[in-house]
């Protein structure tokens, strides 16, 4: 009997053990050190343990919306590097503030800068600044480069209340913001129309194929070279409710 508990006892210490190993991440495994932050995975482990603790925090989303073309037109070196300058001025922003935050770089030109939700205005004033910074070319290789960039502020959970509404909210915000050179609040404009159509646009879309609410409209082009119609352009519409 008593060999029967020892062995139950180390089978329960190796598991533990096991569980423990999977469960804690290396730090090579954290950091994007080509661009010098945390990377996605540490974000996403982050955010895990921040909405399982249930502690409220602010994020400053910010992404390059020209990320892609700005890759293929500078070539990867280049493209990197204007990954590093923009990291480096994040981080220099935050030290001289003495804002104490969690950077993170989660790939495709998209960064985060998360706290707690005591530094709310400090966070504001940190995206003001770099939505200005945003504005101005980055000289890389005397190179100047735009920067087409969407800067957006999530209180967690008063605006988004789980982990995998906020991961798809990141993965998708600039396209559901306005196009605005500023800070876009997500809790000044959740309630407008335009903010819920792009939202709901999958559900939108998925209810008008089940109701058939969309129909077709031909569009006649006309040729005054040729004095007649030479074809015809098909476009759908969408009625629905919202």
């Amino acid at each position: 009997l008593s060999s029967d508990k020892f062995r139950i006892s180390a089978f329960a210490n190796a598991f533990m053990a096991i569980c423990v190993a999977i469960t804690i991440q290396r730090p090579e495994e954290m950091m994007d050190y080509v661009v010098g932050l945390q990377n996605y995975n540490a974000f996403l482990h982050a955010t895990k343990i921040n909405f399982e603790s249930g502690s409220p925090k602010v994020y400053l989303l910010i992404r390059f919306v020209n990320s892609k073309s700005l890759r293929s037109s500078l070539g990867l070196d280049n493209y990197l590097l204007l990954l590093e300058n923009v990291s480096g001025k994040i981080e220099r922003m935050c030290k001289v503030t003495g804002m104490r935050s969690e950077n993170y770089y989660l790939n495709t030109g998209a960064f985060a800068i998360v706290g707690d939700s005591g530094m709310y205005e400090q966070i504001l004033d940190a995206g003001r600044i770099i939505a200005a910074y945003m504005l101005e070319p980055v000289k890389i290789r005397q190179m100047e480069i735009m920067l087409d960039a969407r800067v957006c502020l999530v209180e967690c959970p008063e605006d988004i209340s789980n982990e995998v509404s906020l991961l798809n909210f990141v993965n998708s915000f600039h396209h559901r913001i306005p196009n605005e050179k500023r800070v876009v609040v997500l809790s000044r404009i959740a309630k407008t129309k335009d903010f819920k159509i792009k939202s709901d646009m999958d559900m939108i879309i998925s209810r008008g194929i089940k109701n058939h609410s969309f129909e077709m409209y031909y569009q006649p082009i006309y040729s005054i070279k040729e004095d007649r119609f030479v074809s015809a352009e098909a476009l759908i519409r969408l009625k629905d409710e919202v």
